[in-house]
């Protein structure tokens, strides 16, 4: 799903956690084959904390879309919100001064990532739910529109 609002845009930022470049670039080729856009991928695990958040506010100021893939691994080890506040400062500061959009993707592993909350046009929730006695991968979508 983020993918496909990636493929909305002419230019969108994704920041991943996990997925290589070349994963995330022939996902999107399935989501929307005729997309020709400007997907720059961020891979975090390689990155200082540092460049990540600066090329996360650069793309915010250049009005592209942002998807943070996920804000778990964002705040891995973080376990309260004064250690997560210049980020949140970060992100609020360019989202407010701007018509920007964020995407968010959340595992709900860890509850600093319900801070920021605020800051995204969605939040892509992925959790697990017993469906026939059988514990299964869901997703919700948070929005601060209805459809």
């Amino acid at each position: 799903m983020a993918l496909k609002a990636c493929s909305l845009k002419d230019k969108c930022v994704y920041v991943s956690y996990a997925d290589p470049e070349s994963s995330l670039r022939e996902k999107i080729k399935v989501v929307t084959p005729e997309y020709r856009g400007n997907l720059n991928v961020i891979n975090a695990m390689s990155g200082s904390v540092e460049t990540v958040y600066s090329e996360i506010a650069e793309a915010l100021s250049d009005d592209q879309l942002v998807v943070i893939d996920t804000v778990d691994a964002v705040f891995f080890g973080i376990k309260d919100e004064s250690s997560i506040r210049p980020f949140l400062q970060l992100l609020y500061g360019s989202v407010k001064q701007k018509s920007v959009s964020m995407v968010l993707i959340a595992e709900g592993l860890n509850p600093v990532a319900e801070h920021v909350r605020f800051v995204s046009d969605a939040i892509i929730s992925l959790n697990f739910e017993s469906v026939l006695g059988q514990s299964v991968r869901a997703f919700t979508i948070l929005g601060r529109y209805t459809c």
